[in-house]
């Protein structure tokens, strides 16, 4: 009966957590009446990040890193967003260019104030 329980409770735990990675990077949209090209690196990070990140850089739902603490620079950010981490997507298979890939790093740096 024990083995059960404990089984059961991993599958529990295994079930919420791919729901919860699933669900990063899908949020309402700030603005959907503008397109991509439009959107503030705030608006994008907003719809796309902030489901894991918090609106603030510190929730870190899903193991998702507290952004206020970041000791990164923009460089290195900028590498984050475009070829993801840990279970973060890759960004540059979501926004369409690098310049908003570029706003989205601008923005997370503002966090840290």
């Amino acid at each position: 009966m024990a083995i059960q329980s404990c089984f059961g409770s991993k599958l529990v735990l295994i079930v919420v957590g791919i729901a919860l990675l699933s669900s990063c990077g899908e949020s309402e949209k700030t603005n959907p009446d503008l397109p991509e090209e439009e959107l503030t690196g705030q608006e994008i990070y907003l719809e796309n990040c902030a489901s894991c990140h918090g609106s603030d850089g510190k929730l870190g739902l899903s193991g998702a890193f507290d952004l206020s603490t970041s000791g990164l620079t923009i460089e290195e950010v900028k590498k984050v967003l475009n070829e993801g981490r840990n279970g973060m997507p890759p960004m540059k298979e979501i926004l369409s260019s690098q310049g908003k890939i570029d706003e989205v790093a601008e923005y997370t740096i503002e966090l840290r104030k």
